[in-house]
């Protein structure tokens, strides 16, 4: 596998050179774990000493420079470099660099939003600026959308655009005075561009490549993520997302909030009062910082937030590879190892055939699939229809129309991605994926046959064997003791007729079983024709069945109807 190959290739060594500088410089010798090797953005066939040494270098450069005619043929853009603790390492590139990559999302915005120059390079570009800075080259998401490097401020900047729409969908406008519409579409630009810097707080530790310095999130607008690996000259950062991080960045908002407006007390003063037509007012200051669900706005963001997410995973920015997405739930415990069903490998994992494991690894399949229909499903929703109190009619991908109420269509306007995933489920009804076909051209699943994913196989733990109808995974190397040796049964038929021997119910759903003591698969395999010795060297207590087929197959009978 090319991948493996690239990952034996490479030895990675700590925190490794000034950033933003071609010249690299050799800095601990500690090392980390880089057998999990995704395409990176680093210009290898140039790759200076210190960083791949002696005949690895130089094979390296071969390999790279074979056939490039320039620099650009020689860079990857598009990239997840996936760790084995499940942490990720994202390039660092100048913040101006970062702007020119989203400059038609910048264009946009200053074409959108309706402030004359004077106002737009007072507030408007400073927060951008500032927000680049900020979270810098940090993901949206561990492996939903705009989980790659700088999709945090991508996403950002797209939020901010489509509530500047949404503002107009919902009527803002219509609630203040003409007047006082500069001050509203300041706040909005704020309030988008900064709905999310909660998450370099909240969702993942950041560190140095060989984690020997961590950022510091005390004063995150002050003392930003651009500045902290300008400090310790870091060519990537590395990111350890937390398990328990949904929603929390929410809670952090009023106070980051309050630290920028601090921070920009002209800013502070222009959002001031603005007044409604009934001589009421409202402080758009206070709104921002006491930001919440309670809000007069909050539907506002959370429409454009849900618009932003659903194009980048349907049109914008994709997610990665099924194959990327199930190793990153794996590594990072989301799909338990300790599952019924896996079968710790030294390079990865046995599948047990209608086991927990595979129960859990079918469902993630099935959630990969359906994020991505819904959507795209539902950003043609946002597009389509607008407020009014006309019955919404929604189609699944079978062209069924179902018709929705006002109340209900709101409820999908103003709610967050996760919710709209949990809400619309008995709404939208979408076409489940195979999970073979979708894994085949991965380097997660290893196929081993033609014709079928699954064989039987011996695996052994300490003398103990046992046979086990199951696939494998790539997961990368697997240290320790608590290994199973495991060896690929060519005589798959034979097994398969030993398993018609054995005198229990349901028998032809058998997935794995052990031999009586004293028996073994060479004595057993003399006896075939005999069904009563067959039927006395299974222990019958170590049979473990296939029940989850049944109940897969009936799902999809009920997705035909």
């Amino acid at each position: 596998m090319f991948s493996s190959f690239i990952s034996r290739l490479l030895s990675f060594r700590e925190e490794s050179a000034p950033a933003f500088n071609s010249k690299l410089r050799l800095g601990e010798e500690q090392r980390f774990d880089s057998d999990l090797w995704r395409l990176s953005g680093q210009n290898f066939a140039s790759a200076p000493k210190g960083f791949v040494s002696g005949r690895r270098r130089t094979a390296f450069r071969r390999l790279f420079s074979y056939g490039a005619k320039s620099y650009e043929d020689n860079r990857f853009e598009d990239y997840k470099l996936l760790l084995k603790d499940g942490s990720e390492l994202f390039e660092t590139l100048p913040v101006k660099k970062l702007l020119e990559h989203n400059q038609d999302l910048i264009v946009s915005i200053r074409e959108r939003i309706r402030l004359d120059d004077r106002l737009y390079l007072r507030y408007a570009k400073p927060a951008i600026l500032t927000l680049a800075k900020t979270v810098f080259n940090a993901p949206a998401s561990h492996v939903l959308h705009d989980s790659d490097c700088g999709g945090l401020f991508r996403h950002s900047l797209l939020t901010a655009l489509l509530c500047l729409d949404s503002a107009r969908r919902f009527e803002c406008y219509e609630k203040i005075l003409s007047e006082d519409y500069e001050r509203l579409e300041v706040f909005f630009l704020i309030l988008a561009l900064m709905h999310d810097v909660g998450k370099i707080i909240s969702d993942y530790e950041i560190t140095t490549p060989g984690n020997r310095y961590v950022f510091a999130t005390d004063a995150v607008l002050e003392n930003t993520l651009e500045d902290f690996a300008r400090k310790h000259r870091a060519l990537y950062l590395r990111y350890h997302f937390n398990a328990a991080r949904s929603k929390v960045h929410d809670q952090i908002f009023s106070t980051l909030m309050l630290q920028y407006l601090n921070a920009n007390p002209k800013l502070t003063g222009f959002l001031s009062c603005v007044r409604r037509p009934d001589g009421s007012e409202i402080n758009l200051y206070r709104e921002l910082i006491d930001f919440n669900h309670k809000s007069e706005f909050y539907e506002v963001l959370k429409a454009a937030d849900s618009r932003a997410c659903c194009a980048s995973i349907s049109r914008f920015s994709s997610l990665y590879g099924a194959g990327e997405y199930l190793l990153s739930l794996f590594l990072n415990e989301r799909i338990d190892p300790a599952l019924d069903g896996f079968y710790r490998l030294k390079n990865g994992y046995l599948v047990e055939h209608g086991s927990e494991a595979y129960r859990a690894l079918a469902v993630a399949v099935d959630l990969y699939g359906e994020i991505g229909q819904k959507a795209s499903s539902s950003l043609s929703f946002y597009e389509d229809h607008d407020l009014s109190e006309t019955p919404v009619v929604l189609r699944d991908h079978r062209q069924r129309s179902y018709e929705v109420s006002p109340a209900f269509r709101k409820k999908l306007l103003g709610c967050d991605y996760e919710t709209y995933a949990g809400i619309s489920s008995d709404v939208l009804i979408f076409k489940r994926e195979s999970f073979f076909k979708k894994m085949a051209s991965t380097g997660f699943l290893v196929k081993k046959g033609y014709i079928s994913c699954f064989n039987w196989n011996e695996v052994n733990l300490n003398g103990e064997k046992r046979y086990v109808y199951g696939f494998c995974i790539n997961t990368g190397s697997n240290s320790g003791d608590n290994c199973y040796s495991l060896v690929d049964l060519e005589f798959d038929r034979l097994i398969k007729q030993l398993k018609k021997s054995i005198r229990v119910d349901n028998m032809e759903n058998i997935t794995s079983f052990c031999f009586n003591k004293g028996m073994n698969l060479n004595k057993v395999l003399l006896h075939l024709n005999d069904p009563d010795y067959l039927d006395r060297a299974i222990d019958k207590t170590s049979l473990k069945f296939n029940l989850y087929t049944s109940i897969r197959a009936a799902e999809r009978i009920r997705q035909k109807k």
